[in-house]
């Protein structure tokens, strides 16, 4: 009887997984650990490996990606607006050392198109600086690409409904087999690593 090395090296098969043809974009549930030369796709015969197999985002990277995304989010706003005494040499101020309200407005204001950029990026673009460092990204779940301004919207907004949940919207990702939140499902999104 001879023995495959590579049977040796893999282990146990585990439950199945799911492969995302590069090709036609079909997705399809494998047994996670593919057999040699990997298997073929069903609408258009490619053949899939294990570079083509979709791995979700765990929930540790994502409230990782979150903090991230607060941290990088909350800091500019506050040294812009609530410590203006921060930005002093560059502010002006009036006789009795506030900041002038032309300048407090100007403050507002970039801080203002600071966070609609950076929301812009997060849900449209589906990255950010804390999904960067964690490397993952949003796609859509229908067809795997960028959410897009309309789902990233969507998406946006339906984040409203989950903390308005209490955070329950949240917790749902721990037991989805996608790690799928409230707001993913409402938008139609998914959470991957690349």
């Amino acid at each position: 009887m001879a023995v495959d090395p590579v049977e040796l090296v893999r282990g146990p098969a585990r439950e199945p997984g799911t492969f995302r043809c590069p090709r036609c974009g079909l997705r399809q549930r494998h047994a996670e650990i593919l057999p040699t030369g990997g298997v073929t796709c069903t609408r258009c015969e490619h053949n899939l490996n294990v570079r083509d197999r979709v791995v979700y985002a765990t929930p540790r990277a994502r409230v990782a990606a979150g903090l991230v995304d607060v941290a990088s989010l909350l800091l500019p706003f506050l040294l812009l607006t609530v410590l203006p005494g921060f930005s002093s040499p560059l502010v002006p101020t009036d006789a009795h050392g506030h900041v002038t309200p032309r300048a407090m407005f100007v403050l507002r204001c970039v801080s203002a198109a600071y966070f609609t950029a950076y929301l812009w990026m997060c849900e449209a673009l589906g990255s950010s600086f804390g999904k960067q460092f964690t490397g993952i990204r949003v796609v859509r779940a229908s067809n795997w690409r960028r959410p897009g301004i309309f789902i990233g919207l969507i998406r946006g907004f339906a984040k409203v409904v989950t903390v308005a949940t209490f955070g329950l919207g949240f917790v749902v990702m721990v037991w989805d087999s996608e790690g799928r939140t409230l707001h993913d499902r409402l938008a139609g999104t998914r959470v991957i690593e690349h």
